[in-house]
């Protein structure tokens, strides 16, 4: 793995070359040895980076080893296949109709609930494909 640094930047348009060019707008340097050796020294919770770095990269950085943000992580593997809505429906769990189905207000408060876990789930900072998309109702 190498690690570059971008050292110069000409007449920035937001796309990181000039159009109609196959030329970068970039000069990049490589700094793997510096970039390694400063990672060494980080304590937990430090961040290395160049001066470039800003709100945006910071706001589309990936935490690794948190739940929240990384899918990957052993803890966040269901060990079930997760319900398709054809299954749902093969085993009941789903009701079209929806509460005019003349469900018990026990089963309504079961389906509410299950919406708000996902929702606040959401809220709290988990991926929207592991929360609210996975509610089908």
């Amino acid at each position: 793995i190498h690690f570059y640094k971008r050292t110069q930047c000409d007449q920035m348009n937001g796309c990181g070359h000039v159009p109609g060019s196959t030329s970068s707008l970039y000069n990049w340097q490589e700094v793997t040895p510096g970039f390694l050796s400063a990672c060494s020294s980080l304590k937990l919770g430090e961040l290395c980076h160049d001066d470039m770095f800003g709100l945006f990269e910071a706001m589309s950085a990936i935490e690794m080893m948190d739940p929240k943000m990384d899918a990957g992580m052993v803890c966040n593997r269901a060990n079930t296949t997760p319900i398709t809505w054809d299954m749902a429906l093969e085993k009941g769990e789903l009701v079209l109709e929806g509460i005019s189905a003349g469900l018990e207000p026990g089963e309504v408060v079961v389906m509410v609930d299950q919406t708000l876990a996902c929702f606040v789930t959401w809220l709290e900072g988990h991926s929207l494909a592991q929360t609210v998309l996975t509610n089908l109702y």
